[in-house]
């Protein structure tokens, strides 16, 4: 819980105070946005707020989806070096803060409303907060295991083997770059003269590639000479009899999950592909 709280801070407004609060947007419910500067109406502590908004309507929110209201910097306050320049000496050299990051919408705002339906109306405020108290946790930017590494053991009559690319459907070819850019971006991938190849796979998400299209390696060559590892799979009886008797049962999916653990670095030539914009491992 440290781990992740450190950079959480305490929020508290005081009424009558004007903050920008986060609701959704008048043209679509399932977008919210930060609205005009509101007045804070009642307090109920530790995190509630009582908010006037427009046509004369008021509303519970959370902290969490309140922010303090700054107002316009004025003429007079510019004469008196409220704002500085690069050219301005006097003050020396001044920290300068990270936006880099608030441009990411809260986990509240990308949660479906309709998979919230079994909880009551407190318990979808709570768990909405819980989602935006720990925002670096539920995010849709993939992570990293640092807890160990794949290794990839192949037996001694390996010869490696530089497969040919795969053609891919040039409507496809767009989409393909894309995803290698993005790899390449997170770093998950990187350039590669590996003297062993396999190829890549395109597989349409749903019946048409409506749900887009997931990039695949076809390493059955290299599967072929691949020593087993041999490791009890758990039985799904035991398992269901383990937690058949609990009162919540949590279910996390880590975001692009293959891609989050490592491997060997002297393993990571096996797992060279090759594509029409070149070879990667």
């Amino acid at each position: 819980m440290d781990h992740y709280n450190k950079r959480a801070k305490e929020k508290h407004f005081d009424v009558g105070q004007q903050v920008i609060v986060l609701i959704p947007d008048s043209t679509n419910k399932w977008i919210s946005r930060w609205q005009d500067p509101r007045i804070v109406v009642q307090v109920r502590p530790p995190h509630s707020y009582l908010t006037e908004l427009k046509d004369n309507q008021r509303r519970w929110l959370h902290a969490n989806k309140l922010r303090h209201y700054q107002a316009r910097v004025d003429d007079a306050l510019v004469n008196n070096c409220a704002i500085v320049y690069d050219s301005d000496e006097e003050l020396g050299s001044l920290p300068t803060v990270d936006t880099s990051n608030q441009t990411e919408s809260l986990p509240s705002t990308r949660t479906d409303p309709t998979k919230l339906n079994q909880l009551s109306a407190e318990q979808k405020q709570q768990f909405l907060a819980l989602l935006d108290d720990f925002a670096d946790v539920f995010t849709d930017k993939s992570g990293l295991c640092q807890a160990g590494m794949h290794e990839i053991n192949v037996r001694a009559d390996f010869k490696p083997k530089r497969l040919r690319a795969y053609k891919v459907p040039e409507v496809l070819k767009p989409e393909v770059a894309r995803q290698i850019q993005e790899l390449l971006d997170l770093g998950f991938i990187q350039p590669s003269n590996s003297e062993m190849a396999s190829n890549i796979v395109c597989v349409l998400k749903g019946r048409n590639g409506e749900n887009g299209v997931r990039l695949c390696c076809d390493y059955r060559y290299l599967n072929k000479f691949t020593r087993g590892d041999t490791y009890p799979t758990p039985d799904i009886s035991d398992v269901i009899h383990r937690v058949g008797k609990a009162h919540y049962i949590s279910n996390w999916d880590l975001k692009s999950g293959y891609h989050q653990l490592l491997i060997k670095p002297e393993h990571r030539w096996l797992t060279a592909f090759v594509t029409d914009f070149g070879v990667f491992e």
